[in-house]
């Protein structure tokens, strides 16, 4: 799936408009599709910098490859967002992987031919960010830390202070689902329709997903499974920095893969004391046919 929605995006290219995944109407969602990018390519990145995980080199090149080449179609997404949460993933790899010199090495290659390799439209969005407007545009710009903010940026930092101040009035259950007026930042959202009771249980829903996957990460004995855990733990803080300015846990695009995965690692203590009864099974087979048993 990740490698047709790569090739899907790759062929938007030459629209020159920002890139969307399939099926997303006209407008489409170019911060979805760099959400689901980031969210694998973190997973896929545990496999690929621990030598021996995939047994086959072959393979293990196609996904190094597949992975390589995603990344210019998450940065011709436009989506800031998306960029963002790119960042944990980078810092996560160069602390845990020994090999942090692929990590840094492609980070530095990109940063030194980004004004070769990249087209306008994706310097512009950086430089636009934090572009002072004129004229009336100006007066809709917010202006944070001494930093003017775009007046998108800027819409979204309003809608937040709005949500801040409506939640005082209901701040234990707020106003319920879809009570509030549309709000793109899945905290915010929480709150404002769900209160500080439902935030709180939506920010134990995330730490649960974290603990359990740090402890099947450091139990696993089957090195397959431990560094796909690594891998989901690192994507799951990705998405959580992705929730910061949208709506990720919502989005089924992204959350029918993450659900999935999490479905998959968490069973992993499981499939592996199968695995090791099976293997148990098959020494003592192996033992009584050495003996003449069988």
């Amino acid at each position: 799936t990740f490698d047709i929605v790569v090739i899907v995006a790759i062929l938007q290219i030459p629209s020159g408009k920002r890139l969307t995944a399939p099926f997303e109407g006209e407008a489409g969602e170019p911060n979805t599709l760099g959400g689901y990018l980031i969210f694998i390519i973190a997973i896929n990145l545990a496999l690929i910098l621990k030598p021996g995980i995939i047994p086959q080199p072959k393979h293990r090149r196609i996904l190094l490859w597949i992975t390589a080449i995603s990344v210019f179609p998450f940065l011709l997404t436009n989506s800031r967002g998306s960029w963002v949460a790119a960042f944990p993933v980078i810092i996560a790899y160069i602390i845990l992987s020994s090999r942090r010199w692929i990590i840094v090495g492609f980070c530095v290659f990109m940063a030194l031919m980004a004004p070769i390799i990249l087209p306008d439209q994706v310097i512009d969005r950086v430089k636009y960010t934090f572009q002072k407007q004129q004229g009336y545009a100006a007066t809709l710009q917010e202006n944070i830390g001494g930093l003017t903010i775009d007046t998108s940026a800027s819409e979204r930092i309003r809608s937040w202070k709005a949500a801040w101040e409506g939640i005082k009035k209901s701040p234990l259950f707020g106003y319920g689902i879809t009570g509030w007026r549309f709000l793109d930042a899945q905290y915010m959202r929480v709150l404002i329709e769900t209160g500080f009771f439902g935030l709180a249980a939506f920010l134990y829903l995330l730490y649960s997903i974290l603990h359990e996957t740090l402890k099947i990460y450091k139990n696993a004995k089957i090195p397959f499974f431990k560094y796909f855990a690594q891998g989901f733990f690192v994507a799951t803080i990705a998405m959580m920095t992705h929730g910061i300015g949208a709506n990720t846990f919502i989005i089924l695009r992204i959350m029918e893969p993450f659900w999935l995965v999490c479905g998959l690692v968490i069973s992993i203590p499981y499939i592996e004391e199968i695995e090791m009864q099976k293997l148990e099974e098959l020494k003592e087979e192996i033992t009584r046919v050495k003996l003449g048993t069988i």
